[in-house]
């Protein structure tokens, strides 16, 4: 009982800290566009060697999408499946972000498909 009541008034002070000590701004809504990367046609024809130096230039490119803040979160999927990987962009555009996503090595390569999801 005294551990409830010690944490409920933590969780009232600070969110009434939250609410009183910010100046009141307007806040706005960020949306997100999300590609799914999948296996690409040109996945399984491709020497070793040559995708392994492309997904290089893809990690290139997924650090510097990061270091731009045009993406928020973008990794693998370690399975079986034909999907492999996604992108959050931090964009309200869809054709952006698919611009975006269109600009990657491994998908300018034909080794993945972007499937683009608002």
């Amino acid at each position: 009982m005294k551990f409830r009541l010690v944490l409920a008034i933590n969780f009232v002070l600070c969110v009434s800290s939250t609410l009183f000590a910010q100046p009141k701004e307007e806040h706005k809504l960020v949306q997100f566009q999300m590609a799914i990367l999948k296996k690409g046609p040109a996945w399984d024809s491709t020497k070793v060697e040559d995708r392994n130096s492309i997904l290089q230039q893809h990690l290139g490119n997924v650090i510097a999408l990061l270091d731009s803040g045009k993406v928020i979160i973008a990794g693998p999927f370690e399975d079986s499946s034909d999907v492999a990987g996604l992108f959050i962009f931090r964009t309200a555009s869809a054709d952006e972000a698919k611009a975006w996503v269109d600009a990657d090595p491994l998908v300018k390569a034909g080794l993945m498909v972007a499937e683009m999801h608002p």
